[in-house]
């Protein structure tokens, strides 16, 4: 008897993982540029960390350096501050075009809006995502947690960034 070693992976050659995960979440990313909001500091990746050190924003010593951050908390897709109104909107893009792990990571936002309001303190955290269609019907147990929990959520074809942006704006003007 013979030991078969060969390992079977089930998604080569369906365009699924891998670089092309990247790839289409690159493109993504790209669909749902806000751009820049009036009185805002906008700030992506790892960029909202080094600018909140840089302006004294950390209080517990213990979250200046990056590698005390909580996994997935280190590089928001995307972020908007508003210092003088005390309030960061972190923006999430998830995207997904068939089955896979990608709508298990919508079961984080309230730990991770929890952990930015601690590494944050004095500022108020907002926690958005941008969806792709997919999560519609695909996710619905998901969704619903993210509206108990006050999570708010957008889809690719439901004018996302313009609900977004007047998502953030009337959050702004209503403090």
């Amino acid at each position: 008897m013979t030991e078969n070693n060969e390992k079977t992976v089930m998604n080569r050659g369906t365009g699924a993982g891998g670089a092309n995960t990247n790839a289409t979440g690159l493109d993504f990313e790209k669909l749902t540029n806000i751009g820049e909001i009036e009185n805002s500091i906008r700030l992506q990746k790892a960029n909202l960390h080094k600018y909140m050190l840089k302006t004294d924003s950390i209080q517990d010593d213990e979250y200046k350096s990056s590698k005390n951050l909580a996994h997935g908390c280190k590089q928001p897709d995307d972020a908007y501050l508003f210092q003088d109104k005390k309030k960061l909107f972190i923006i999430e893009k998830k995207y997904q075009g068939g089955s896979g792990s990608v709508s298990e990571k919508l079961q984080t936002a309230v730990f991770k809006k929890q952990f930015y309001q601690k590494v944050y303190r004095t500022f108020n955290i907002y926690y958005i995502y941008m969806l792709s269609n997919y999560f519609k019907t695909s996710c619905p147990r998901e969704l619903e947690f993210l509206e108990e929990n006050n999570i708010p959520y957008y889809f690719q074809d439901d004018n996302i960034v313009t609900n977004v942006r007047n998502f953030i704006i009337n959050e702004i003007n209503n403090s």
